[in-house]
């Protein structure tokens, strides 16, 4: 997260300045901690922090493999599952940085630790947003502001917009309608609309097969039920570790 398993230098940069501030917490004395596919997958000792994100990432994943094993009602369980431990693993990953470097703040500490540490925790206080502690991290690592309009950010923003409506919103109602050339498109609520324009969410053979056998042009659903898919989930765990 956070992206630095890139060639450039910056990236190179960040992961450098990410492993000082684990390894650190992981053993007080600055000896590294296991870093593996899955991000940040660090084992506490008798001193130390516990480090959940790659744990919470690894699992997304790993639901999301299982997927196409599954019958078609535990199929849109896990795909949920996936999509919201995803989701919740970004959540981990920032608050465990800040963590991470407030733990190592102080006096001795690079000038960069001590800003990363207070400003998210002054982000924290604020109650700002998850994209924003992001934002801010990016900016404190590597003197750049991750861009807004593009992946991985963009894929990041939409992710979290996924996921408020999962967990926030009111039982929605999602509409497919055929456009001018008679194809059937996402056009309610907005947020099916974005993962239609992002190529994450298509309509599904079962709302195909019900506008043919009724000839109706418009087709009303449940929203819930048509995000939680492998396709959907697979896009989340991508765009969670994209960052």
């Amino acid at each position: 997260m956070l992206s630095w398993n890139g060639s450039s230098a910056p990236a190179a940069a960040n992961q450098t300045r990410i492993n000082a501030i684990f390894a650190v917490v992981h053993d007080g004395r600055g000896g590294v901690g296991e870093l593996d596919r899955w991000r940040f997958v660090v084992s506490a000792r008798e001193t130390g922090m516990y480090v959940n994100a790659g744990s919470l990432f690894k699992n997304a994943v790993e639901v999301c493999d299982g997927l196409t094993a599954s019958a078609a009602i535990q199929a849109r369980r896990d795909a949920l599952v996936s999509i919201v431990l995803a989701t919740i693993s970004t959540e981990a990953f920032i608050n465990e940085l800040h963590n991470g470097a407030e733990a190592q703040s102080g006096a001795a500490a690079p000038g960069w630790i001590n800003a990363l540490g207070y400003m998210l925790g002054e982000a924290e206080k604020s109650r700002a947003s998850i994209e924003s502690k992001y934002q801010l991290a990016r900016f404190i690592l590597t003197g750049q502001p991750f861009d807004r309009g593009v992946s991985p950010f963009q894929d990041f923003a939409l992710l979290i917009s996924v996921r408020n409506l999962i967990v926030h919103a009111k039982p929605q109602d999602a509409k497919v309608r055929r456009d001018a050339d008679g194809k059937l498109v996402w056009v309610e609520p907005n947020i099916m609309c974005r993962l239609q324009g992002s190529r994450v969410l298509g309509v599904s053979e079962s709302l195909r097969n019900a506008a043919s056998t009724l000839g109706a042009d418009t087709i009303v659903s449940d929203m819930l039920a048509e995000i939680s898919t492998h396709s959907v989930a697979q896009w989340a765990c991508k765009a969670a570790a994209g960052l």
